[in-house]
């Protein structure tokens, strides 16, 4: 499982990266999407700590 959540955290930071290019370029206002990154990053951060924990 520790697996897993490795790779999600890794995917959300590639989705930050292209938000943050995208609000550069001027595409996209991204701060209500990059409130949600945060948030999600912090979850799956606990549940891994938890994980780690637990074995």
């Amino acid at each position: 499982m520790n697996n897993f959540l490795s790779i999600s955290l890794g995917s959300l930071a590639e989705l930050e990266a292209q938000l943050l290019s995208a609000s550069r370029l001027g595409y996209a206002n991204v701060e209500a999407v990059l409130d949600r990154i945060y948030r999600v990053r912090a979850l799956i951060l606990g549940l891994r700590n938890h994980v780690r924990r637990k074995s």
